[in-house]
Protein backbone atom coordinates (compact mmCIF):
# COMPACT_ATOMS: atom_id res chain seq x y z
CA UNK A 1 0.00 0.00 0.00
CA UNK A 2 1.04 3.37 -0.90
CA UNK A 3 2.32 5.98 1.91
CA UNK A 4 0.07 8.65 2.42
CA UNK A 5 1.75 12.29 1.03
CA UNK A 6 1.58 14.89 3.72
CA UNK A 7 -0.06 17.88 2.30
CA UNK A 8 0.24 21.72 2.43
CA UNK A 9 -3.34 22.56 3.35
CA UNK A 10 -3.45 19.65 6.04
CA UNK A 11 -0.66 21.02 8.17
CA UNK A 12 -1.92 24.78 7.07
CA UNK A 13 -5.23 24.06 8.84
CA UNK A 14 -3.56 22.70 11.79
CA UNK A 15 -1.71 25.82 11.97
CA UNK A 16 -4.35 27.92 11.10
CA UNK A 17 -6.61 26.07 14.30
CA UNK A 18 -3.61 26.62 16.87
CA UNK A 19 -2.80 30.55 15.87
CA UNK A 20 -6.91 30.55 16.71
CA UNK A 21 -7.53 32.91 13.65
CA UNK A 22 -10.85 34.50 13.64
CA UNK A 23 -13.17 33.04 11.18
CA UNK A 24 -16.25 34.58 9.36
CA UNK A 25 -17.87 30.78 8.79
CA UNK A 26 -16.91 27.74 9.92
CA UNK A 27 -13.76 26.30 8.27
CA UNK A 28 -13.04 29.32 6.40
CA UNK A 29 -10.18 31.21 8.49
CA UNK A 30 -9.91 35.39 8.18
CA UNK A 31 -6.94 36.89 6.86
CA UNK A 32 -4.42 38.01 9.76
CA UNK A 33 -2.02 41.08 9.95
CA UNK A 34 0.02 39.37 12.20
CA UNK A 35 0.32 35.72 10.37
CA UNK A 36 -0.40 36.47 6.95
CA UNK A 37 -0.99 33.26 4.76
CA UNK A 38 1.92 33.93 3.03
CA UNK A 39 4.01 33.85 5.89
CA UNK A 40 2.54 30.66 7.88
CA UNK A 41 3.08 28.96 4.32
CA UNK A 42 6.98 29.90 4.30
CA UNK A 43 7.07 28.83 7.98
CA UNK A 44 5.73 25.62 7.14
CA UNK A 45 7.61 24.63 4.02
CA UNK A 46 10.85 25.70 6.04
CA UNK A 47 9.33 23.56 8.62
CA UNK A 48 8.93 20.92 6.35
CA UNK A 49 12.81 21.46 4.70
CA UNK A 50 13.88 20.86 8.48
CA UNK A 51 12.50 17.81 9.15
CA UNK A 52 14.16 16.25 6.00
CA UNK A 53 17.47 17.25 6.84
CA UNK A 54 17.56 15.57 9.95
CA UNK A 55 16.01 12.50 7.82
CA UNK A 56 18.90 13.11 5.71
CA UNK A 57 21.76 13.86 8.45
CA UNK A 58 20.79 10.19 10.09
CA UNK A 59 22.47 7.35 8.42
CA UNK A 60 20.79 4.73 9.95
CA UNK A 61 17.26 6.31 9.02
CA UNK A 62 14.84 3.96 6.97
CA UNK A 63 13.50 6.65 4.63
CA UNK A 64 16.95 8.51 3.94
CA UNK A 65 17.38 7.14 0.75
CA UNK A 66 14.14 8.28 -0.68
CA UNK A 67 15.90 11.66 -0.57
CA UNK A 68 18.79 10.65 -2.83
CA UNK A 69 19.33 10.79 -6.92
CA UNK A 70 22.14 9.25 -8.89
CA UNK A 71 24.35 10.95 -10.88
CA UNK A 72 25.86 9.22 -14.52
CA UNK A 73 29.67 10.17 -14.45
CA UNK A 74 31.66 9.29 -17.51
CA UNK A 75 34.93 10.84 -17.91
CA UNK A 76 37.41 9.52 -15.34
CA UNK A 77 40.04 11.95 -14.42
CA UNK A 78 38.27 15.10 -15.32
CA UNK A 79 36.29 17.12 -12.05
CA UNK A 80 33.02 17.42 -12.60
CA UNK A 81 31.05 20.32 -10.24
CA UNK A 82 27.72 18.25 -8.89
CA UNK A 83 26.07 21.25 -8.18
CA UNK A 84 25.77 23.05 -10.92
CA UNK A 85 23.97 20.37 -12.86
CA UNK A 86 21.61 18.31 -10.32
CA UNK A 87 20.97 21.03 -7.44
CA UNK A 88 22.97 19.17 -4.74
CA UNK A 89 23.13 20.02 -1.73
CA UNK A 90 23.46 17.15 0.46
CA UNK A 91 26.17 14.43 0.97
CA UNK A 92 27.31 11.48 -1.15
CA UNK A 93 26.12 8.62 -0.04
CA UNK A 94 27.85 6.19 -1.74
CA UNK A 95 29.52 5.67 -5.43
CA UNK A 96 29.75 2.88 -7.64
CA UNK A 97 32.54 2.45 -10.51
CA UNK A 98 32.83 0.42 -13.26
CA UNK A 99 36.79 -0.92 -13.92
CA UNK A 100 37.78 -0.87 -17.39
CA UNK A 101 37.61 -4.66 -16.78
CA UNK A 102 33.81 -3.63 -16.65
CA UNK A 103 33.86 -5.11 -12.91
CA UNK A 104 31.78 -3.02 -10.85
CA UNK A 105 32.88 -1.79 -7.39
CA UNK A 106 32.38 0.31 -4.67
CA UNK A 107 34.79 3.22 -5.28
CA UNK A 108 37.54 4.02 -2.41
CA UNK A 109 38.09 7.45 -1.91
CA UNK A 110 41.74 8.87 -2.59
CA UNK A 111 42.92 12.90 -2.65
CA UNK A 112 42.26 14.33 -5.74
CA UNK A 113 45.81 14.91 -6.56
CA UNK A 114 46.53 11.36 -6.34
CA UNK A 115 43.66 10.57 -8.65
CA UNK A 116 45.41 12.71 -11.39
CA UNK A 117 49.27 11.56 -11.00
CA UNK A 118 47.86 7.73 -11.25
CA UNK A 119 46.01 8.51 -14.72
CA UNK A 120 49.31 10.97 -15.83
CA UNK A 121 51.33 7.33 -15.60
CA UNK A 122 48.95 4.50 -15.14
CA UNK A 123 51.73 2.26 -15.76
CA UNK A 124 54.13 3.50 -12.89
CA UNK A 125 51.61 2.75 -10.42
CA UNK A 126 50.23 -1.08 -10.94
CA UNK A 127 48.03 0.17 -14.34
CA UNK A 128 43.95 -0.13 -14.26
CA UNK A 129 44.28 -2.71 -12.26
CA UNK A 130 45.71 -0.85 -9.18
CA UNK A 131 44.69 2.24 -10.44
CA UNK A 132 40.31 1.73 -10.77
CA UNK A 133 38.40 2.43 -8.45
CA UNK A 134 38.87 5.23 -6.42
CA UNK A 135 37.37 9.10 -6.38
CA UNK A 136 37.36 12.31 -4.15
CA UNK A 137 34.35 14.28 -3.62
CA UNK A 138 35.60 18.06 -2.39
CA UNK A 139 33.08 20.83 -2.25
CA UNK A 140 31.10 19.07 -4.81
CA UNK A 141 33.60 18.43 -6.90
CA UNK A 142 33.97 15.09 -8.55
CA UNK A 143 36.62 13.15 -9.88
CA UNK A 144 37.31 9.46 -10.20
CA UNK A 145 39.52 6.46 -11.69
CA UNK A 146 37.84 3.50 -14.29
CA UNK A 147 35.89 3.54 -17.00
CA UNK A 148 32.99 5.21 -15.30
CA UNK A 149 30.93 6.11 -12.31
CA UNK A 150 27.35 6.04 -10.42
CA UNK A 151 27.10 8.26 -7.76
CA UNK A 152 24.22 8.55 -5.05
CA UNK A 153 23.75 11.58 -3.35
CA UNK A 154 21.29 13.22 -1.20
CA UNK A 155 19.04 16.25 -2.19
CA UNK A 156 16.18 18.22 -1.31
CA UNK A 157 14.59 20.72 -3.40
CA UNK A 158 13.19 23.97 -2.58
CA UNK A 159 9.61 24.75 -2.32
CA UNK A 160 8.08 27.16 -4.42
CA UNK A 161 4.97 28.96 -2.72
CA UNK A 162 2.75 26.98 -5.51
CA UNK A 163 3.76 23.58 -4.02
CA UNK A 164 0.32 22.02 -2.50
CA UNK A 165 2.45 18.42 -1.19
CA UNK A 166 5.29 18.58 1.39
CA UNK A 167 8.47 16.51 1.39
CA UNK A 168 8.53 15.15 4.70
CA UNK A 169 7.35 12.09 5.50
CA UNK A 170 3.55 11.41 6.58
CA UNK A 171 4.21 10.31 10.22
CA UNK A 172 6.51 13.74 10.97
CA UNK A 173 3.05 15.88 10.18
CA UNK A 174 3.41 16.71 14.10
CA UNK A 175 6.62 17.68 13.82
CA UNK A 176 6.44 19.87 11.19
CA UNK A 177 3.36 21.67 12.85
CA UNK A 178 5.48 21.98 15.84
CA UNK A 179 8.63 23.48 14.01
CA UNK A 180 5.82 25.86 11.84
CA UNK A 181 4.21 26.84 14.96
CA UNK A 182 7.50 28.22 17.09
CA UNK A 183 8.63 29.88 13.95
CA UNK A 184 4.83 31.77 13.89
CA UNK A 185 4.55 32.58 17.08
CA UNK A 186 8.22 34.58 17.67
CA UNK A 187 6.31 37.22 15.92
CA UNK A 188 3.65 37.98 18.87
CA UNK A 189 5.18 39.35 21.78
CA UNK A 190 2.65 37.68 23.91
CA UNK A 191 3.25 34.01 23.09
CA UNK A 192 6.54 33.39 23.72
CA UNK A 193 5.78 30.72 26.27
CA UNK A 194 3.94 29.20 23.54
CA UNK A 195 7.01 29.52 21.12
CA UNK A 196 9.19 27.88 23.73
CA UNK A 197 6.97 24.94 24.50
CA UNK A 198 6.73 24.21 20.68
CA UNK A 199 10.38 24.84 20.11
CA UNK A 200 10.84 21.66 22.89
CA UNK A 201 8.49 19.62 21.45
CA UNK A 202 10.06 20.23 18.21
CA UNK A 203 13.88 19.42 18.82
CA UNK A 204 12.58 16.21 21.13
CA UNK A 205 10.56 15.03 17.97
CA UNK A 206 13.93 15.93 15.88
CA UNK A 207 15.80 14.26 18.99
CA UNK A 208 14.03 10.66 18.00
CA UNK A 209 14.01 11.01 14.25
CA UNK A 210 17.86 11.60 14.39
CA UNK A 211 18.62 8.72 16.72
CA UNK A 212 19.02 10.25 19.75
CA UNK A 213 17.06 10.15 22.94
CA UNK A 214 14.34 12.35 23.87
CA UNK A 215 14.22 14.03 26.62
CA UNK A 216 10.89 15.09 28.41
CA UNK A 217 11.86 19.01 29.07
CA UNK A 218 9.81 20.95 31.64
CA UNK A 219 8.15 23.94 29.83
CA UNK A 220 8.73 27.03 30.53
CA UNK A 221 5.07 27.50 31.97
CA UNK A 222 5.91 25.30 34.76
CA UNK A 223 8.98 26.85 35.23
CA UNK A 224 7.43 30.08 35.17
CA UNK A 225 4.12 29.21 37.47
CA UNK A 226 6.69 27.66 40.23
CA UNK A 227 8.88 30.99 40.93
Amino acid sequence: MAMPVLTRAEVEGMVLEALNISKTTYGTHDGSPLFKIEFVRECIFQADLDVVKAITRSPGHPRRDEYSFSIAVATPGVVVRLSDTNNHVGEVIYVNITRNDAKVVVGKTAPAQKITEWLIDKASYGGDDCVDGYYDVTDNNFIFTGLSASVRALNVAVHTLADTNLYAPFEYKETVFRLAMKELLKKDPEAKLQAAEYAGDAANDLMVIMGGDSKMTPSVQQFHGSR
